[in-house]
């Protein structure tokens, strides 16, 4: 086996193995190094997953806070009364 062959090797994806683990760095950069290791789909699919685990949290506390707003005003009203 050449040595350009396992070179190439080393830079599949290690998500999917089918593409070569390269993405854009937010410089604009495309790198393919020992440090990103996903292609730009695997890394696009990650990133978009984190985002929407963090948007699920966000909205989960948007609607705790609404509640507890709620709930204040309902109570400070029957203090009213």
């Amino acid at each position: 086996m050449s040595k350009s062959r396992r070179r190439g090797d080393r830079h599949l994806c290690q998500q999917c193995f089918s593409r070569k683990a390269l993405y854009r760095t937010p410089a604009g950069r495309v790198r393919a190094d020992r440090e990103h290791e996903l292609c730009f789909q695997c890394r696009r699919a990650e990133t978009n997953r984190s985002r929407g685990k963090v948007l699920a949290l966000v909205e989960r506390l948007i609607r705790h806070a609404r509640e507890v707003a709620a709930a204040a005003t309902l109570a400070k009203r029957e203090d009213e009364r």
